[in-house]
């Protein structure tokens, strides 16, 4: 929906998306695997990046398939 919401608004094209795979802020949240392969087809249909942000593994994207363009990583205490 907000990338309809996108579509309809924009008047050029988007960079990138950017999301966190595992969201660890309220407990540790998964997205489902159909909504990450919904956004990468989302990327490669407009052009754009999918950029992976997130504090857990590297791999949590990619190992279910996913492949970003982009993974920036952190590590915190």
């Amino acid at each position: 929906m907000a990338l309809k919401l996108f579509d309809m608004q924009s008047i050029g094209r988007g960079a990138a998306i950017i999301v966190e795979p595992v969201i660890s802020a309220g407990g540790v949240l998964v997205p489902p695997h159909s909504f990450m392969q919904a956004l990468r087809q989302a990327a490669d249909d407009r052009g754009m990046l999918l950029i992976f942000d997130g504090r857990r593994r590297p791999s949590a994207g990619s190992a279910r398939g996913l492949g970003p363009s982009i993974s920036a990583w952190s590590r915190t205490s």
